[in-house]
Formats: structure tokens, sequence, C-alpha cells
């Protein structure tokens, strides 16, 4: 199965010279409004041409102080052959020129009043068009507010507004995907073909790994070349699980994907052609919204 992530963005606004962090719905500027005029008018295809890429907002749905939807995001600019997973055989030669094009779930949170709103961007195999709309959108709002700025920046680490990088750590997942039941002699003979290795290390009664961040530390060797190997099994992927409100999350801490930072909700969405249902990623991520508000905020 497909990892699904989500990473957090807060959302704030500078205004006048001394850039002062400034009501998001009360300073002359409806950041709320902005934002939603902003995605209307992305509806058709955007291409990036010297990243040979290419989004668009396929969804949007305004719901009291929510703006949510679906970017349609793909890239182009080589060839390659599509191969039937189960026959071996050659469906389709790819053209340079094809788009390669999946749905990603957004959404926006901005309150009545306050300064920290909430953007939420899925990832999907490590494909994300995270930067590219967030810099296009604060492009859009510094064309409209020449006095003012609009910062999206991370909640979690790497980089950025690392809220929760204090939070004590328990529990650490490391994970290698999509194996072959041919590796495990134990495993030919069962009805199953790919599977993942999962591997747990568990602080025993009351020890702590230690915060995010030592962990992150501990781990910046492993994050620039994204494999961590142990006992000679090679992970690609490694969470850390956090409290998160008053829920337990899994977040990445090192990945094929630079994933640092994502919050792992696969097992929490219902899947289909690979991807999350709509309607059940909606009251996941709002409440990932939520929460993560509360820890800004508190």
């Amino acid at each position: 199965m497909n990892s699904i992530g989500i990473r957090l963005y807060k959302i704030t606004l500078q205004t006048g010279a001394r850039r002062e962090e400034a009501d998001l719905s009360n300073a002359g500027i409806d950041t709320y409004s902005l934002i939603n005029r902003f995605l209307v008018q992305r509806a058709n295809a955007m291409d990036i041409n010297d990243r040979q890429r290419t989004w668009h907002v396929e969804r949007r749905e305004a719901d009291g102080r929510f703006i949510r939807g679906v970017f349609k995001y793909g890239h182009y600019g080589y060839q390659a052959d599509l191969i039937d997973g189960a026959t071996s055989e050659n469906r389709y030669r790819r053209q340079s020129t094809d788009v390669e094009v999946i749905p990603l779930y957004y959404s926006f949170w901005i309150p009545n009043r306050g300064n920290i709103g909430i953007a939420a961007f899925q990832s999907f195999q490590g494909k994300s068009c995270i930067d590219i709309v967030a810099s296009d959108l604060m492009h859009y709002f510094s064309n409209l507010h020449h006095e003012s700025k609009l910062l999206i920046r991370k909640t979690m680490p790497s980089s950025g507004d690392a809220a929760l990088l204090n939070q004590q750590v328990k529990r650490l997942v490391w994970t290698k995907k999509n194996q072959s039941a041919d590796t495990a002699d134990e495993l030919r003979n069962l009805p199953i073909t790919e599977f993942d290795v999962e591997m747990t290390f568990k602080a025993k009664r009351r020890g702590r790994f230690g915060s995010l961040r030592d962990v992150l530390r501990e781990l910046q060797d492993v994050t620039e070349r994204s494999t961590f190997v142990y006992q000679g099994v090679e992970f690609e992927q490694g969470c850390a699980e956090v409290l998160i409100g008053n829920k337990l999350q899994k977040v990445g801490v090192f990945g094929f994907h630079s994933n640092a930072g994502v919050i792992d909700i696969t097992d929490q969405v219902q899947i289909v052609d690979g991807h999350p249902l709509f309607e059940s990623i909606v009251p996941v991520v709002d409440g990932l919204t939520a929460d993560m508000f509360t820890e800004l905020t508190t």
C-alpha cells in the first residue's frame, strides 16, 4: 500500500514596515477570501516549464472557515515503458510530453479572529506540490498587498516553525515496503505476494528516546542518505510517534522522499485505487488541523 502523508503549515500575516504579525481577518485584508479567489483562479493547468511540472485545482469546497479540495499534480519530460505488473508485458511507451497526474488533497483553515491559520497538504509516494502552490500563493498575495507579507511555514521539522520538537518519543517504527514473499522461505506457501517489513523500537517502562529534536539530530546522517541499516536490513522510511493534541501520530524522521515532519495517515483513511477517498481524509485532516492549532496557541 502506498503511504499517504500530510504536512501541516502555519499561515501568518505580517504588515507594516516593522512586519508585525497581524490578525488574518482584521487588518484590512481578508485572508480567507483571498485564498479562495486564488484557488478559483487556478482551476486551469499551471505549467512550470523549467521544472517540467503542472498543477491545477480540480476540486474546491468552502465550508465555514475551511477551504478543502484536491490538486491535480503531474510531471513530464521523460520517456518510459509502462509494463503490466502481472505479465511483464509492455503496455505503453510513455512519451516525454505525457503527464503523469495524481490527486493530492489540500485544506486551508483561517479563523474569524486570530493571527494563525493552518494549511494541510498531502504527499503521495514522495510526490507533492507544496512548494509550488505555496510559492504561487505568496506571490499572488504580494502582488495585491505590497506593504504586507503572507507567510506559509512548516509546523514540523526538519525546518520552519517546529512546534512539536520538544515532544517526547517512546516508539520508533522503521519500514521497508513492498517485499516479495519469495524472499522469505517460510512465507512462500501462503496466499501473499508482497508485504511490508516493520521494525519497532519501543522504550521500556518509563524510558524515552528523548525529544523529537533529539531523535532528528541523532538521525541527521540517515536523513541525508535516506536509508537506515539495522542488522543487515536496509529500511527506507522511519517514523517517531509523538502526541499531537490527544492522539499519537506517526511523524516521519527519515525517508526516501525527505519525509521528516510528514504525518503518516495511511491507516486512518480509506484507500481507493491507491488514493485516499475524499470523504475519509476530510475528518482526519480537520482533526489534525484543530490539534495543531491547539499546540501552536497554548
